[in-house]
């Protein structure tokens, strides 16, 4: 299942060098969620603001999600992944993504 609450929008003070918009993060924590996973991707890159950072944390799926995430990050360099060898939980998930 899709755990409630797997985002987090981060607005961050710094600043990109080709715009004056602030940085803004989006932290998804991924467990076995391969059937919502596309989706919940393909909804934040399709955002007009463009300005972000995509961290996605892997909290050692078992389905195919990893493939899912590794598809993605090669497509988009703003997409940044954070694997964890063990399932640490929703929230050390959370944590080893705003870190």
């Amino acid at each position: 299942m899709l755990h409630q609450g797997s985002c987090i929008f981060v607005m961050d003070q710094k600043w990109g060098k080709e715009s004056t918009k602030p940085l803004v993060s989006v932290v998804i924590t991924v467990y076995n969620t391969e059937k919502y996973l596309e989706r919940c991707i393909e909804s934040i890159l399709l955002q007009t603001y463009t300005n972000l950072e995509i961290i996605i944390v892997n909290d050692s799926s078992t389905d195919d999600s990893a493939k899912i995430i590794n598809h993605y990050s090669e497509q988009d360099s703003r997409i940044i992944t954070v694997p964890h060898e063990t399932n640490k939980g929703l929230f050390e998930a959370r944590i080893s993504g705003v870190n």
